[in-house]
């Protein structure tokens, strides 16, 4: 059985093209929309990605050999950018206009070049599992708040959606996977430490603030758009955690991202999010790559109506032409100030300073989260 047989909605599109456009209706129904072109972007997030590699592999030591001799290949990297939809025009006469004005902003943890899911992590609520006795299997209670607040908003129109099986489903599927040994496994993904770091106040806050100053005549916020480059591609969860976010205008990102705007004077009555996501190959547990070569719709614009429920689109980072979108533009990806997000700790210090970042102290030292959790 598939979404096609069941007549629910599958959990992601694959597809070739990530030009979209998103039609609104505003308070007098007046239609608005945007659109938003995709391939260039996640040339540019891809590339950072690749050009994280080539600099850690021309590290030497004194001796002239590499400073760093393992391997990252089990790793996962992903980098992402937020792209704000807004009215930037006096309402006059009941009319905003027919087309929003768009803002994009790379996702960067300041003084971070790289974040790992463990960085979420805070020692006054680290915690052992009863059972689970490998390091790499500790918890953390914000952690999983978290976590269980983007699935919880999935759980609540999972309904909708062909759900395959051998995933996270339930809030007693969520409740097991936490407390089981592959935990590690399950949900420590680049992905999610994306998704982590947007639930950060501070980072709406920085977000907000930056649209307001870039566009200080916005009044009204319709919609962001997140796009995500990731080197292999969602699994199962990190598709349920995002369509989570998708839905969470009682709670969560979508709820706070609409405080942060009314600080700034921009009012966001019913947020709409778009995602959209990149990728080289695939998972241990997603879906296989081949099916992203499947579509024939190079080119497409994708329709995303107000009423339309929200959907992601996956593509192949090859179909999306990146590698001649690239050519004669790689001087300019140090203007990519994408922080790099891993799926797991790893020795890198050097290489931060390398890439142009500086670590403070508590950083370095892993005693403070990234983030206060608002709970």
């Amino acid at each position: 059985m598939n979404s096609r047989t069941t007549g629910k909605l599958p959990i992601f599109t694959a597809t070739k093209s990530l030009k979209s456009t998103y039609l609104f209706a505003d308070k007098d129904e007046e239609k608005i929309s945007a659109t938003v072109s995709g391939s260039a972007l996640h040339a540019m997030l891809h590339a950072k990605v690749n050009w994280m590699f080539d600099v850690r592999t021309s590290l030497l030591d004194k001796e002239n050999l590499p400073v760093y001799k393992t391997s990252l290949a089990s790793l996962n990297f992903a980098t992402a950018a937020l792209t704000f939809l807004y009215s930037d025009t006096p309402k006059e006469e009941g009319y905003f206009g027919d087309t929003a004005s768009q803002q994009t902003f790379y996702i960067k943890a300041p003084g971070l070049a790289i974040v790992s899911s463990y960085d979420f992590y805070t020692d006054q609520y680290k915690y052992r599992q009863n059972g689970v006795e490998n390091c790499r299997n500790a918890r953390d209670h914000s952690f999983n708040l978290m976590l269980e607040e983007r699935m919880n908003a999935f759980f609540g129109v999972a309904h909708r959606y062909f759900l395959p099986d051998g995933s996270v489903t339930t809030p007693k599927n969520l409740e097991e996977s936490i407390s089981g040994k592959i935990f590690h496994e399950t949900f420590h993904h680049s992905e999610q430490a994306i998704m982590h770091y947007l639930n950060d106040l501070d980072t709406l806050l920085a977000f907000t603030e930056a649209l307001h100053k870039a566009a200080p005549e916005a009044t009204q916020l319709h919609g962001v758009v997140l796009d995500v480059f990731t080197q292999r591609m969602l699994c199962h969860n990190c598709n349920y955690s995002l369509i989570g976010m998708q839905h969470s205008h009682e709670k969560g990102f979508l709820n706070a991202l609409g405080t942060t705007a009314n600080i700034f004077g921009i009012d966001s009555s019913h947020l709409m999010m778009g995602v959209r996501v990149s990728a080289e190959r695939a998972a241990s547990h997603s879906p296989p790559i081949d099916i992203l070569d499947e579509p024939t719709d190079t080119g497409q614009v994708h329709l995303v109506g107000e009423k339309t429920v929200p959907s992601i689109l996956q593509a192949g980072i090859k179909s999306l032409g990146t590698k001649e979108l690239m050519e004669g533009r790689q001087s300019d990806i140090t203007s990519c100030h994408a922080t790099l997000f891993s799926s797991s700790d790893f020795s890198r210090k050097m290489l931060e300073n390398q890439l142009g970042k500086s670590m403070s102290p508590e950083s370095n030292k892993r005693k403070r989260p990234l983030m206060e959790h608002n709970r």
